[in-house]
This record gives C-alpha cells, structure tokens and sequence, in this order.
C-alpha cells in the first residue's frame, strides 16, 4: 500500500508540475503575443512616407532652380544645392521603404533595420549642410522677395529634416528580443 500511494503522489506531483510548466509557458507566450502586437503591426505609412518625401524634396529642388533663374548671384550656389537634395531624395526614399517594409518578425527578433537607419542619419546630416548653405546664399542676396522665396524653401526643407529625424527615433526606439545583442555586435 505504501508503494502504490507513494507512486500516486509522484503522479499528481508530475502532474502539478507539468501544469505549472504549462501555465507558465502559456502565460510567456500571451505576454509575447501583447507585446510584439504593436510590432508586427505595419505602418500604413511606408510607402506613403517615401513617396512624400520625393514629391517634397523634388518641389524644393523646382523651386530652388526657379529661384536660381532669378538672382544670378546665387544661382550656381542654389543649383548645386537642388542637385544634391534632388540626388540625396532617392537615397532617402529607398532607405525609409526599407525600414518600413521590414517584417515584423524580424524586427520583433533581431531589432530594427540600423544599416539604413544610419543612412538616413547620414542624410540628415548632409540635408543639415545643405540648409546651412541656403542660408549663407540668402545673406547675400540684396533682392527681398528672393530672401522671402528663399526662407520659404529653407523652412520646407527643415520640416523634410525633422520628419525624417522623428522617423529615426520612432524605429529606434522599436522593441526588440535580441536588439540589445545585434547592436552590441555592431559596434
């Protein structure tokens, strides 16, 4: 009798255990679930973004030429300028498609797409240089609507910047399990 009620104790024991196990891996699992259900939604904005940002970045550049047309002083400065943001835009683009369409499951996993997220840093950094520029041609120009013109295509290629810079931040800032560990290979 001893033996069989021992043997039935160490049954409902592996059972008790086998439940916890259960439930604990249950709850592990719903808790991933909660919390990745943000990450594996996709933004309704990732093509819309980089098509945006063409179409932003293409008007300046019109703009900045048309400017050009008008105040040979400045033109060859501006011109260049247009250029640079004109051939900076695709690079741009493509770098924020890529980070948006990356999937879920993988962001989820191994953390966000910092190759082209340091790519558009790096673009911002030369959209930076570019406003500078911009301003540094205004300083020189005598006529008051060209400044005026001018300070319009500034302020629209400073709101392009902070758009892609709170980009950025807000696919940095995406949780991740093993994110810590790529990042920490990465430096």
């Amino acid at each position: 009798m001893t033996l069989s009620s021992n043997l039935i104790k160490t049954m409902k024991t592996i059972t008790q255990k086998q439940l916890n196990t259960a439930l604990f891996m249950a709850t592990a699992l719903l808790l991933l679930f909660v919390m990745s259900m943000g990450v594996f939604a996709k933004g309704e904005t990732g093509t819309e973004k980089s098509s945006m940002h063409r179409s932003a970045i293409s008007t300046l550049a019109d703009e900045l030429n048309r400017i050009a047309d008008r105040d040979g002083g400045i033109g060859k400065e501006l011109r260049e300028v247009a250029k640079e943001q004109n051939d900076l835009k695709e690079k741009t683009a493509d770098a924020v498609e890529e980070v948006e369409n990356r999937s879920g499951l993988k962001t989820f996993f191994i953390g966000t797409d910092y190759k082209n997220l340091g790519a558009l840093r790096s673009a911002m950094v030369t959209t930076d240089n570019h406003i500078n520029r911009l301003m540094k041609a205004k300083e020189r120009v005598t006529n008051p609507a060209i400044a005026k013109d001018l300070d319009e295509q500034i302020a629209a290629l400073q709101a392009e910047k902070t758009s892609i810079e709170t980009f950025i931040k807000e696919n940095e800032d995406k949780f991740s399990l093993f994110g810590w560990f790529v990042k920490l290979l990465n430096k």
